[in-house]
């Protein structure tokens, strides 16, 4: 089965950005600290599996943020 979780920039600021994505039924939204990395889910799912998503997508963000960049859209597949 194949896995594909957009992601979507929908805020930013001087010092943080925050990112929408989807998977399935499941929905959230993260907010990273553009100079330290470090994340906030703002947007939680009540499904115990979200983890495995948002953690999908705090690897694919941090991964950006490593370079220096903030894209609009991103995405993680598998």
């Amino acid at each position: 089965m194949a896995i594909y979780i957009p992601i979507r920039k929908v805020a930013e600021d001087a010092q943080h950005v925050e990112y929408s994505f989807t998977s399935g039924d499941r929905k959230g939204k993260i907010r990273f600290n553009k100079s330290t990395g470090d994340y906030s889910i703002l947007e939680p799912s009540p499904i115990d599996s979200m983890a495995g998503v948002a953690a999908r997508v705090i690897y694919v963000v941090r991964e950006h943020l490593a370079e220096g960049e903030f894209p609009d859209k991103t995405s993680w597949s598998a």
